[in-house]
């Protein structure tokens, strides 16, 4: 038993899977999900932006950023690529284009 305990141990530690393969396992689909890529940082500051012009004291400078921020376009789901999401297209996709809903759906 100890020695089947072990060479489980060893094998499990050669064949470690790789970060993108354990992001796609416990992620949900997503169009940019093989784009992204993954790295560790030691932060400073709770929040690390103080610099960054979304800190402070509200002006219309940092107003207009934050608006832009809001204004981000939604996401196209091509319709084979719902189900992935474990939805279905009938709970009320809204089609990217309202004539064509074979183009895809809108993601936010």
């Amino acid at each position: 038993m100890f020695i089947t305990g072990a060479l489980m141990m060893v094998t499990a530690l050669r064949s470690a899977p790789s970060e993108r393969y354990c992001a796609a396992q416990l992620s949900i689909w997503s169009p940019l999900l093989e784009a992204v890529e993954y790295e560790q940082r030691d932060f400073e500051s709770g929040l690390g932006l103080d610099n960054s012009g979304f800190t402070g004291l509200p002006t219309a400078e940092m107003e207009a950023k934050w608006e832009s921020l809001s204004q981000v376009p939604g996401v196209i789901i091509p319709p084979d690529r719902v189900p992935y999401l474990n939805r279905s297209i009938d709970q009320g996709f809204v089609p990217a284009i309202p004539d064509s809903p074979s183009l895809g759906y809108v993601g936010v």
